[in-house]
């Protein structure tokens, strides 16, 4: 016998796979039903292509047990490529509060297969930055390399099992990330002044670094 977990009568947070690996856009068709229009095509016209994978971006610290990490997004840089999707509702400067659900986006990627949508994903989360806050980034990309989700041994215990403990291997404060990255912009900007005849006038980028922190 079959029974009903519970029953989500609304769109599901993995529908982005399904658009990847069918190629219909589900939430233009519930907006086409809700006007009164019919469904434009049937079971038989819907063909899987390849394989889509998605990880949840969350505002939250896996060294701590996932607990929610709410702040200023002070840096964020999304990754592009091809056969890659990000829905997203973050930017640098944006502040994450508490009164949500921590999830700040999703990466979706296709590939041909299992082991190409997921190297795909790796380079993704490779190139994904976000400054400011806790985030799960590090996490998800040690579950993807781990050697039995590759294999295709997940189960609801995988993270209990295989990272109970798990730890960045190189962790770095990243309000210094930022406060380097942004010396070294106006470092770069006090330079070009200087070698282009000193027509700007910049005050010490110490102090422009301390006014853009208040």
């Amino acid at each position: 016998d079959f029974y009903f977990l519970e029953v989500n009568t609304r769109i599901q947070v993995e529908h982005p796979i399904t658009e990847m690996t069918i190629g219909v856009d589900l939430v233009k068709e519930q907006i086409r039903i809700a006007a009164g229009f019919p469904l434009p095509f049937t079971q038989a016209d819907l063909v899987p292509r390849g394989h889509a994978i998605e990880c949840r971006i969350y505002a939250e610290d896996p060294e701590s047990g996932f607990l929610p990490s709410s702040g200023k997004i002070v840096y964020l840089h999304e990754p592009a490529g091809p056969n890659l999707r990000i829905d997203s509702g973050i930017y640098s400067g944006c502040e994450v509060p508490v009164f949500y659900d921590p999830i700040l986006s999703k990466v979706i990627t296709w590939g041909k297969d299992r082991h190409e949508s997921v190297k795909r994903m790796l380079l993704a989360l490779s190139d994904y930055k976000i400054l400011g806050i806790k985030n799960n980034v590090q996490f998800l990309k040690a579950v993807l390399e781990h050697s039995e989700f590759a294999a295709g041994n997940t189960f609801t215990g995988f993270i209990d099992q295989h990272l109970p403990a798990w730890e960045k291997e190189t962790p770095v404060d990243q309000f210094d990330l930022a406060r380097a990255a942004c010396v070294l912009a106006l470092s770069r900007r006090e330079l070009a002044a200087a070698t282009s005849g000193g027509k700007e006038v910049l005050t010490s980028v110490w102090t422009q670094l301390g006014q853009w922190e208040m």
